[in-house]
């Protein structure tokens, strides 16, 4: 049985055409699970989570990041801890009740149509119901992003928080797809998350999907962008689960995945030794730089 994350996709895909990997780096850490990849910026949204919500990903936590020479925190991390007071703001002035260790870091399973295929993804809120402006309570998953500038230039990126129409948004699709009919034998601590919230009809009540979105530049930005979900949305899904399943079983008949794609984006944090590893000198500076009430907000 084969496992798919959205995570998984978007390391071969971008909006549904095939991206430049290295073949070696993706088998050892999303085949065999054999490496770690992390960086800097991972580390600073790890942080930001285990602050906001208690945790990341299977439990990983981030305390403290590191300090400068004599000891004080870095400004970076200085304006991250700003920006968890002002998701509790905001989730305070949303009515949105958060519970580390029960709605929080919510993994769950589904069965593919292929019988072959199970699709998962590990859920930062949810469920949860925030409270708009316009639409009043919605039953919602929340995903927390952390980056350096929302509206920074990032054309040279593969995601775009200032315009919102560029992003892949397989992740949302994803989870959107997960929290719909939801397989009591595959998920019964979901359900029992869903039962102990008090949320009567679950299946009939719509489900939406956030971004909610925090930069550490000077001006402490904060943006919730909407993902909506159809019938054609989740086609692309499907459409990207197929092709995310033939390539791996192209690349495992070919016997393929010791092939390396050596380049500044695939080597960045690839932590492999590797005779072709892509090196660059690089100076490393500290940076210095409503619908949702409290937030800018953007749909797709």
């Amino acid at each position: 049985m084969m496992i798919i994350t959205s995570s998984l996709i978007k390391e071969f895909f971008f909006h549904g055409v095939e991206k430049e990997y290295c073949k070696r780096k993706a088998y050892e850490q999303y085949i065999t699970g054999s490496i770690d990849v992390h960086s800097d910026a991972m580390d600073k949204g790890s942080f930001f989570e285990t602050i906001c919500i208690g945790g990341g990903v299977n439990g990983k936590t981030v305390d403290d990041l590191p300090r400068k020479k004599n000891g004080d925190k870095t400004i970076d991390q200085v304006r991250i801890e700003e920006q968890k007071m002002h998701f509790e703001i905001i989730a305070k002035n949303t009515n949105m009740v958060i519970i580390p260790n029960f709605n929080t870091q919510v993994t769950i399973q589904k069965h593919f149509p292929e019988e072959d295929i199970i699709l998962q993804g590990t859920l930062d809120i949810f469920p949860v119901t925030v409270t708009t402006k316009k639409r009043g309570s919605l039953l919602s998953v929340v995903d927390l992003k952390l980056t350096s500038d929302i509206y920074a230039d990032t054309r040279f990126s593969y995601n775009s928080w200032s315009e919102p129409g560029s992003l892949d948004n397989t992740q949302a699709y994803m989870y959107h797809e997960l929290v719909r009919d939801i397989d009591p034998e595959l998920n019964p601590h979901v359900i029992d998350i869903i039962n102990k919230a008090g949320i009567k009809d679950y299946d009939l009540i719509d489900k939406h999907f956030f971004y909610y979105v925090f930069d550490y530049s000077p001006r402490l930005n904060k943006k919730s962008i909407e993902v909506f979900y159809d019938d054609i949305r989740r086609g692309e899904l499907f459409e990207s689960v197929r092709a995310t399943r033939n390539l791996i079983v192209s690349n495992t008949n070919k016997d393929r995945w010791e092939e390396v794609t050596p380049s500044k984006y695939n080597c960045a944090s690839c932590p492999l030794e590797c005779a072709y590893r892509f090196t660059t000198e690089s100076e490393s500076k500290e940076r210095d730089y409503d619908e949702i009430p409290g937030m800018d907000y953007e749909a797709v």
